[in-house]
């Protein structure tokens, strides 16, 4: 390869220059390479090396495939007419249907549509099939075209139960997920895969906001739909701090705020933990938020965004009087034991504040706030703890007098 420092570039490249007003007086050239299987494994083992996900590595693709990605639209018709088989699959079950959509060649998808012979359902060992590839890549065009066509199955999955539709809301494929919209009653938006995830579901787990806006104006559309752990659009979308998607999906009357995961996390639990204070924010306003569920460790939002010293979401659910702030955890740790615990001077100072602060609160060890600080070293939160009143300065943890 160092010998020869163009050969990267014109295995790479040499058909996208083949293409256009150029293809008929080079198509004997292209064809007398695609014949030569040496060469076109050299070819192939060059683009294997370099990993490159979608180029014609695959050891059975045939001269078809090669130009079906390249979009070598007249070189393609031309074999076709010399009895090429338009429907050769490779080790991979790859279609030069499947590969031309892939790679959103638009007049090699439309002459190979055309034609009786040519399954447009065909799907690779995965699963993947012309329409899947197409909204993987966002091909918009080769999307409408694949969906005109009579025998195209649009809810068809691949391995693991993804659908088109599943697939470009993954990756936020606005257009061709409303392309996919308009097939009507033939798409069920509420296709699931083997991790019971939906298309809405994957939208808001990575924070599509365009796709999860056209989902949500479905009529069909389920807005509470659960995973295989339990997790909601709107527990996914709050773990990951998709503040646009959940105040999209806060807005909808009938999504449940308060559903609980496999573990017994709300999506106000899972936005407390990882300190989305803005997300948190839009979680209280909801009229029907409980913001005292506890997970299966008894663990409150307030306690975890203590534990954690987010104090931008302490400061914003102590400011709540309809959160208590003494609730415990499987362990008899409060909100504020935990936070003492770990240090965290301003989250003990904001929670101090409170009228209805238990200071003297004890664990299931007989520790307290006071007791935990002194044993940590945290000296601030043991001064600030000594100033409020109330608190009882000879408390005991593990049997041993603190001052």
């Amino acid at each position: 390869m160092e010998d020869y420092p163009l050969l990267k570039y014109a295995v790479r490249y040499w058909g996208h220059h083949a293409c256009g007003r150029g293809e008929e007086t080079g198509m004997g050239l292209a064809l007398m390479f695609l014949q030569n299987r040496s060469k076109l494994t050299c070819a192939r083992q060059i683009v294997r090396s370099d990993r490159h996900r979608y180029g014609y590595s695959s050891y059975y693709y045939s001269g078809l495939h090669v130009l079906s990605y390249f979009g070598m639209v007249k070189t393609i018709r031309h074999q076709i007419e010399n009895h090429a088989r338009a429907d050769l699959r490779d080790d991979e079950h790859q279609t030069p249907l499947l590969v031309a959509a892939a790679n959103g060649q638009v007049e090699v998808v439309k002459l190979l549509m055309a034609r009786d012979d040519i399954d447009v359902n065909a799907s690779t060992l995965l699963g993947f099939s012309p329409l899947s590839m197409a909204a993987l890549h966002g091909h918009e065009a080769v999307a409408k075209l694949l969906l005109g066509h009579a025998k195209i199955e649009v809810d068809l999955g691949d391995s693991y139960g993804q659908t088109a539709l599943s697939i470009a809301a993954t990756v936020g494929h606005e257009k061709v997920v409303r392309l996919l919209l308009m097939a009507g009653n033939s798409i069920n938006i509420n296709s699931s895969d083997r991790f019971d995830q939906t298309a809405l579901s994957y939208a808001a787990s990575n924070g599509h906001w365009m796709v999860v806006k056209l989902l949500l104006a479905q009529e069909t559309i389920d807005v509470n739909t659960q995973n295989e752990v339990g997790e909601t659009p709107l527990w996914l979308a709050a773990r990951y701090g998709h503040q646009a998607v959940v105040e999209l999906l806060v807005s909808r009357d009938e999504v449940d705020v308060n559903l609980k995961d496999g573990d017994g996390e709300t999506p106000l639990l899972t936005a407390a933990r990882r300190g989305h204070e803005a997300v948190v924010n839009l979680l209280m306003a909801r009229d029907d938020i409980n913001p005292n569920l506890k997970d299966e460790d008894g663990k409150t939002p307030l306690w975890l965004a203590a534990k954690c010293g987010y104090e931008a979401v302490v400061k914003l659910l102590v400011s709540r009087y309809d959160v208590d702030v003494n609730l415990r955890d499987c362990d008899g740790q409060t909100a504020l034991i935990i936070a003492a615990t770990q240090g965290h001077e301003a989250v003990v100072k904001l929670l101090c504040s409170r009228h209805d602060i238990d200071l003297n609160s004890e664990n299931n060890y007989s520790e307290t706030p006071l007791s935990k600080a002194s044993r940590n070293g945290h000296e601030t939160v043991v001064k600030l703890l000594l100033t409020q009143n109330n608190i009882k300065q000879n408390a005991k943890g593990d049997n041993q007098t603190l001052l």
